[in-house]
């Protein structure tokens, strides 16, 4: 998929998730990055262009052989699954990404706890996660992509808590999308809409570029805010944390 087609939600995600990234990774060193989930490795991608000198591997278990055999990237190592990732990757991983993954893990503990085990993530690895946000919004557009559940701050942060993982900050983000995914829920209850298809069917058109840069000064004006100690709700949450010591 062109740049130019993707939707804008995950554009502006990109830009959450390197303004995350550079609050808390030191730049001066040379970072290795594992994305686990990383789809068709568009967000690795992109960060390979903002961070020049940082490594990336990136895991699903979606790909194909032959798009493993032929995959090729100067800075970016694909596999399907994250044993065989961490088998073939004998550097300290900097840092793990979990970007709207671990709604799709049955069980959500017990995959948190089997990554943060692997012998090349320690105490000083970061891990920056992304979810959607309140139970309360589950609709269609969750069923579709096979999601098991949305999570709150604190139902995040006790989820973290679990597996041993201690949050160094967590809010929500994309605040300005909550109004047409609550109008979502509330047509989808009486039936007046079609269940939705994810962002299959999003088109480029002349607004994509401003929706894109609403979304980016949402996550901007929410963090400043958050900041004064004012929480502002959001379509997604977020969470970098590290192992608890």
């Amino acid at each position: 998929i062109a740049e130019s087609d993707r939707h804008p939600w995950e554009l502006a995600r990109i830009e959450v998730i390197a303004r995350l990234i550079e609050d808390f990774i030191p730049h001066h060193k040379s970072v290795l990055v594992l994305e686990i989930g990383c789809g068709d490795i568009f967000v690795l991608e992109s960060l390979a262009k903002k961070f020049p000198h940082w490594s990336f591997v990136g895991t699903d278990i979606a790909f194909t052989d032959s798009f493993l055999k032929s995959y090729r990237h100067s800075r970016i190592n694909v596999y399907k699954n994250t044993e065989e990732a961490v088998n073939n990757t004998k550097q300290h991983i900097d840092l793990v990404l979990l970007l709207d993954v671990v709604e799709h893990a049955p069980d959500d503990v017990q995959f948190l706890k089997e990554i943060i085990h692997f012998n090349i993530i320690d105490n000083q690895t970061h891990f920056i996660l992304t979810v959607p946000s309140f139970q309360w919004l589950f609709c269609s557009h969750d069923t579709f992509l096979q999601h098991y559940r949305r999570y709150s701050n604190n139902s995040l942060r006790a989820l973290l808590g679990q597996v041993g993982l201690k949050p160094l900050t967590i809010g929500y983000f994309f605040g300005s999308l909550l109004f047409t995914r609550m109008l979502r829920v509330s047509l989808e209850k009486f039936n007046l809409i079609k269940p939705s298809q994810g962002l299959r069917n999003w088109r480029y058109t002349g607004l994509s570029s401003l929706l894109r840069l609403i979304l980016i000064q949402d996550f901007k004006i929410t963090s400043a805010i958050k900041k004064l100690g004012i929480k502002v709700p959001g379509l997604s949450n977020y969470a970098v944390c590290r192992k608890s010591e």
